[in-house]
């Protein structure tokens, strides 16, 4: 697996891998990591309405961890086997 940064971080002398762009979220599967703060809970909910909305989306997938905890290896790898596109909020 690959991780790729959706912007690049501005370093100089490093060309960090952009992460592909989707034509089109309509009919994906979004996942979505939910680390517990503040807030997160309301964006997620609200993120999750607008990608339904506007963008088609038709199924989400939302794994919880601690602000303090990485995601477990099995939660990644269920993201991994089944999200079409992940977002990994903060929630502040």
């Amino acid at each position: 697996m690959i991780v790729l940064m959706p912007y690049p971080e501005g370093v100089a002398g490093v060309n960090p891998q952009l992460a592909p762009r989707r034509a089109t979220l309509q009919g994906q599967t979004i996942g979505i990591i939910n680390n517990g703060w503040v807030c997160m809970d309301v964006a997620a909910d609200e993120l999750k309405k607008l990608l339904v909305a506007e963008c088609g989306v038709v199924e989400f997938i939302e794994k919880r961890t601690s602000v303090r905890e990485a995601l477990r290896l099995a939660d990644f790898d269920d993201m991994v086997n089944r999200a079409d596109a992940v977002i990994c909020g903060m929630g502040t």
